[in-house]
């Protein structure tokens, strides 16, 4: 198993805090246009994942397990275990399998279907708020 590293994009906001997680062959900036509906309910941090981005690429093949490896250590390192979580496709599938393989790694997560400015709104009006002020 390699040890893969990510880089991290605080893109601002108030509120807790928003782990972003993007698509294959994307990066983590590709949210910012969703920044004037999320910044004012999330402190947004957006991932480049190992090889996109700003993140290094990998040294040679790496399986699924080193990329959900890598996402698992910034989150603890971070402390950010219970934050919100929204990815877009392989970033939704990555959050859905870290939040099976360890219930409350975060306290909501929210597989995104696209990168269309008009849906993010309905998709803020979904998430069940809690207690943290989102």
């Amino acid at each position: 198993m390699q040890c893969l590293d990510v880089a991290c994009h605080d893109l601002g906001g108030r509120g807790p805090t928003l782990l972003m997680l993007h698509a294959n062959g994307f990066h983590g900036r590709t949210f910012l246009p969703m920044l004037p509906t999320l910044a004012p309910h999330f402190h947004c941090l957006a991932l480049d994942l190992p090889g996109h981005g700003d993140a290094p690429a990998p040294e040679g093949p790496f399986y699924a397990e080193d990329l959900l490896a890598a996402v698992r250590r910034f989150v603890e390192e971070r402390g950010l275990l219970g934050c919100y979580c929204l990815g877009h496709s392989l970033g939704g599938v990555m959050a859905a399998l870290l939040q099976l393989e360890r219930p409350g790694t975060f306290k909501w997560v929210g597989p995104w279907r696209g990168l269309e400015r008009p849906g993010i709104a309905e998709w803020v009006g979904s998430v069940q708020w809690g207690d943290d002020g989102a």
